[in-house]
């Protein structure tokens, strides 16, 4: 007896299997094909062909290293504020120049200037200057802000941005408060001793005053010297900048400097602006400008615009309106343009700009994969006689088959997959395959180093502390840069460094791998961020050469190391400590006892030790004598201005500067595309990986634990060292910068501050503005 629905029923289960799964395939292929055109919808109306102006917002933005998505930010912060990535921005602003759909170029700024710090602003003012360069007189330029600081501070920075634009629109209740540079060191000696806190730290030498903020009533002599120096130079590189893009005499530029802040009529007769409107009157203004020269090329002998500009001309790359055309635009600032332009943001901009770069990159994949099938069945029919046959059937004669090897240097069918031949060496698979053409890897390293895998949660803080999130770990980073050297394709390697320093131990470590890199061959180029300092310095050193920019932040080569010793507090409130120990030193770095002599004669080693090694990674790497380098050491910092003098650095420039002179290092073609940069470190994750890991969902690699899971070796601060370096941060009445937090939060949490290549001066300068 048959049983119940026999094979009729496994038939009609089957038959509706089979159904079911062509509708998901079906569902599935409709849906990739209705999202693809929808992502082409929104490119195309995000990008109008007819022309646009393109947008910098940084009034809704911040400016980052590598941004860090966080899915989850704008849920729990209102407030939240978009991250865009420096490099892209440059880049993208770079191949606006060159596209004639853009009209234009509209920077909307604020005191804070989008987070960016001095050699990032640097940065960008390069890609403005390189963006009108290119564009000539098809596009204009104009920074606009409702105030350049408000109560006559904090504006230097947002200014010295605008003043590489072509043209600068205030409010008229805005003050141009370009007040120069300060950099304010808190000094909490007083606070510790009031608390019974009693510092112990060394250093090596006497510039490294990472922990002065911790043991000093007030500035030494050396940081007074050094702090002097520096600020200087940038104070210099501010003033040559505005004087530069205003085509102003230093000397004016200075003395408007001296007199801030200005009101808007004051820095309109100055030159320091070009015009007095709000916000809406700027942007009809921009549209305006291009219409009023599209007619020709603007005259080179044309004298200069009206509205306060001063000078006979501005400086190179500046253009010239016909005499009185400014004039005339601003008397009537609420007039439209005749064809108002739609606005693009440099966020979608450069979205577009990778989603174009990655159908080119399908495309050529495409043509590739389809001759390399024809290549394959020419193989196919030739090793089966059928392609003979076929030709003796179409009335023509075989063709002679071709050998490897053959005059025109193509390998032919011979010793092909079929026949189990090798296809030749590695570089020429490299070349051939779309997915291995030589390329450029690049390494972004932000925040202050640390020993391991790192901190496993992408969350800020709840202690607010500034760049808490950011830190460099080991780990992961050695792990990058062996992929790098490993990987064929990567003929080169770009590390984008941008740190005050940290763990010794880690810079150490990861330094190995950058010298490892360089003796499999491969040129290692660094591109020195806001800082580069102590540590940052330390991994920089045995790079092939060094790009920095005028104001970053630098040197610092020396190392710190200590504690605070907590028990006479302690007992201030009641509370009595016992040690046990199993061996004289197990308690050394404990923080309720102080060092005793043969503690403190171990320690002294250990840091002339530490320091020794640094000194001589910097003497082999920088091609300098033992001398040499330690009149440059002792922990003193340095500009990018300053380092180029001294050798510590090759070339002034960006990232882009950094990419070029690693592709020409090897070898490879600088045409966009030939030789693509894929980044290693960092990698960018999809915002539902960003979230997975957020809520603990995803599994560390090479860790064994989720996002919640353990701290490892050297990962962040606990929540209650955390609480306690923004208890020391509301005492002191600042915010702590992230390497201070660093010092405090390592303190609070194992009673102790390990050896440290640390520069808290670097972070500090670096965000002077």
């Amino acid at each position: 007896m048959a049983a119940p629905g026999g094979p009729g029923r496994w038939a009609r289960l089957k038959g509706r299997a089979k159904n079911g799964l062509a509708a998901i395939g079906l569902f599935t292929v409709s849906g990739a094909v209705l999202s693809a055109a929808a992502s082409q919808r929104r490119l195309k109306a995000g990008l109008p062909e007819e022309g646009f102006i393109l947008e910098l917002d940084l009034e809704h933005n911040m400016v980052v290293e590598h941004a860090r998505p966080n899915p989850l930010a704008p849920l729990l912060d209102p407030q939240h504020r978009g991250t865009l990535e420096l490099g892209q921005l440059a880049e993208a602003l770079r191949a606006a120049g060159d596209d004639g759909r853009v009209k234009g170029l509209l920077a909307l700024l604020s005191a804070a200037e989008g987070g960016l710090g001095f050699a990032q602003t640097q940065e960008l003012r390069d890609a403005v200057a390189d963006f009108r360069q290119r564009a000539g007189s098809r596009a204009a330029t104009l920074a606009y802000a409702d105030a350049f600081g408000e109560a006559g501070s904090a504006g230097t920075g947002a200014y010295y941005l605008a003043s590489a634009f072509e043209f600068v629109a205030m409010q008229p209740t805005g003050l141009v408060s370009a007040t120069g540079l300060a950099a304010v060191h808190p000094y909490a000696r007083g606070l510790l001793d009031r608390w019974r806190i009693k510092p112990h730290f060394f250093q090596r030498e006497e510039y490294k005053s990472a922990a002065s903020f911790l043991t000093g009533r007030g500035s030494t002599r050396a940081e007074r010297e050094s702090l002097r120096a520096t600020l200087a130079s940038l104070s210099g590189q501010v003033v040559a900048g505005i004087s530069q893009g205003r085509g102003l005499p230093a000397k004016q530029v200075q003395a408007a400097i001296d007199s801030a802040p200005h009101l808007s009529q004051d820095a309109l007769k100055l030159g320091l602006i070009d015009a007095r409107l709000y916000r809406d009157q700027a942007i009809k203004l921009l549209g305006r400008l291009y219409e009023a020269r599209q007619p020709g090329p603007t005259p080179a002998a044309a004298a200069p615009a009206a509205g306060g500009k001063a000078g006979e001309a501005k400086a190179a790359g500046k253009s010239v309106l016909p005499q009185g055309l400014l004039p005339r635009l601003l008397a009537e600032p609420d007039a439209e343009p005749a064809r108002p332009l739609k606005h693009v943001s440099l966020r979608r901009y450069t979205t577009a700009l990778a989603e174009q770069r990655r159908r080119a990159e399908a495309a050529e994949r495409g043509e590739k994969l389809r001759a390399r099938v024809r290549q394959l069945a020419d193989s196919a029919l030739e090793a089966t006689g059928w392609a003979e046959m076929l030709e003796r059937l179409g009335g023509r004669e075989p063709r002679p088959k071709e050998r490897a090897g053959s005059a025109d240097g193509s390998s032919g069918s011979g010793g092909g997959i079929l026949e189990g031949g090798k296809q030749g060496d590695g570089s020429a698979a490299a070349a051939a395959e779309p997915g291995r053409r030589p390329r450029v890897a690049l390494l972004t390293l932000s925040g202050p180093f640390v020993l391991g895998p790192g901190s496993s949660n992408p969350m800020p803080s709840p202690g607010g502390l500034r760049g808490s999130p950011s830190q460099i770990a080991s780990l992961p980073v050695i792990q990058a840069l062996k992929k790098a050297r490993l990987d064929p394709a990567v003929k080169a390697v770009v590390l984008r460094v941008d740190s005050p320093g940290g763990s010794a131990a880690a810079s150490d470590a990861i330094h190995r791998e950058v010298a490892l890199l360089r003796q499999a061959g491969k040129p290692v180029v660094v591109s020195m961020g806001n800082a580069a300092a102590s540590g940052g310095y330390f991994i920089s050193a045995p790079a092939s050469k060094i790009v920095a920019q005028p104001g970053t932040i630098t040197g610092s080569i020396g190392v710190l190391m200590g504690k605070l010793v907590f028990d006479e507090a302690l007992r201030e409130y009641g509370i009595r400590t016992e040690t046990f120990k199993t061996a004289r030193n197990a308690d050394a770095m404990s923080a309720v006892s102080g060092f005793d002599k043969e503690q403190r004669r171990k320690v002294e080693a250990m840091m002339d030790d530490i320091y020794t090694r640094f000194k001589q990674v910097v003497a082999e790497g920088r091609g300098l004598s033992q001398g040499q380098v330690a009149k440059l050491a002792k922990g003193r910092v340095w500009t990018g201005e300053q380092a180029l003098a001294l050798g510590l650095v090759d070339q002034l420039g960006g990232l882009d500067a950094a990419i070029a002179l690693a592709k020409q290092q090897a070898g490879l073609p600088e045409e966009e595309g030939a030789a693509p940069v894929q980044r290693f470190y960092p990698e960018h994750r999809s915002a539902l990986a960003q979230l997975a890991r957020a809520i603990g969902a995803e599994e560390e690699e090479g860790t064994g634990k989720g996002a919640g899971g353990g701290r490892g070796g050297g990962g962040g601060a606990s929540p209650a060292a955390e609480a306690a370096a923004a208890l020391a941060a509301t005492a002191l009445g600042q915010q702590l910068t992230a390497a201070e937090s660093l010092v405090l939060a390592a303190q609070a949490q194992a009673g102790v501050v390990p050896p440290q290549c640390l520069s808290l001066e670097a972070e500090r300068l670096a965000a002077a503005l």
